[in-house]
């Protein structure tokens, strides 16, 4: 039954693509940039809880691999929520070309880190020391991007102007090549550990090479480019999950920590759905106010 969902979990996204991409007129439009926004903003906010729950769970008796596993997601959950908070229109009045960036830069490190992960070979594994340089370097990297593209976008906006499409493109084959060779290396040491989560970062790997393709070579709100999204969360939880199962035999899951995370990604979805009713009620004050400052008091009676 597993085999048969793999396989299935591969070949749909390959018919979807290879469908939109000979019958592009079966590829249907969704642009719906608040539906976006808070989808992207809540999943990749619980992707994120999640995989920091477990990776300061573990600790230290799993395997680098397994650790760099949960280290991946949770980058990768915190890039792409800065593609969230970029949606036009969400929380800013002017694109960010961070929105893009975000998206890109979510598979290449994620891709990046799972290549990584796969030096740590059982005839060869990784030492917690570089481990911890890893750690540090993509720490180092993620505040200087949020800063960029929020404090300096015009920077990202220059890189666009002078190397597009050379630097898309440049991206879209470097993120081909780390997830492709991360699924290679995976699945070797699948077959030596015959380890089930060492099979499910081989199969994550082959779904977010669809993931790039998708993202890369499909226009902007067509079902065709959701797919990466799904794919993304898809491959989140599985691996997520896939992890706990794995090492629930430590017996180290404490109740108090569940309760902390499931307390954030509450407070996460109550803090998103207060926000878009506000905004409802906001916007239909602005509409129906006689004039600017009756608006305004309205407003900030609501806030």
């Amino acid at each position: 039954m597993k085999r048969l969902l793999t396989i299935f979990s591969i070949i749909l996204p390959i018919t979807i693509l290879l469908g939109a991409y000979i019958w592009p007129e079966s590829d249907p439009t969704y642009t719906i940039p608040m539906l976006h926004f808070y989808i992207v903003s809540f999943f990749t906010f619980a992707a994120v809880v999640v995989a920091l729950l477990i990776g300061y769970t573990l600790g230290e008796e799993t395997q680098p691999r397994h650790r760099l596993l949960v280290t991946a997601f949770a980058a990768m959950g915190g890039i792409f929520f800065v593609h969230g908070i970029t949606t036009p229109g969400a929380l800013m009045l002017t694109a960010n070309p961070g929105i893009r960036w975000a998206a890109w830069l979510t598979l290449f490190i994620g891709g990046l880190l799972f290549a990584l992960a796969s030096f740590d070979h059982p005839d060869h594994p990784l030492a917690t020391r570089q481990v911890q340089v890893i750690n540090t370097f993509l720490a180092v990297f993620y505040a200087l991007f949020v800063i960029t593209v929020f404090f300096a976008p015009q920077i990202l906006s220059t890189i666009d102007s002078i190397a597009n499409p050379i630097h898309a493109q440049l991206v879209f084959w470097m993120t081909m090549v780390v997830w492709g060779y991360a699924a290679v290396r995976f699945w070797q040491i699948w077959r030596q550990t015959q380890d089930g989560l060492d099979g499910v970062m081989a199969l994550v790997s082959v779904w977010f090479v669809l993931a790039t393709i998708s993202l890369h070579q499909f226009p902007v709100w067509h079902l065709s480019w959701w797919l990466y999204h799904i794919l993304l969360l898809m491959s989140a939880f599985t691996a997520m999950f896939a992890l706990t199962r794995a090492y629930e035999q430590l017996r180290r899951f404490s109740l108090i920590r569940y309760y902390m995370a499931l307390g954030l990604i509450v407070t996460a979805v109550l803090t998103l759905l207060s926000a878009y009713i506000l905004s409802t009620i906001v916007a239909q004050d602005l509409l129906s106010a006689s004039n600017m400052e009756e608006a305004v008091v309205q407003a900030r009676l609501f806030g």
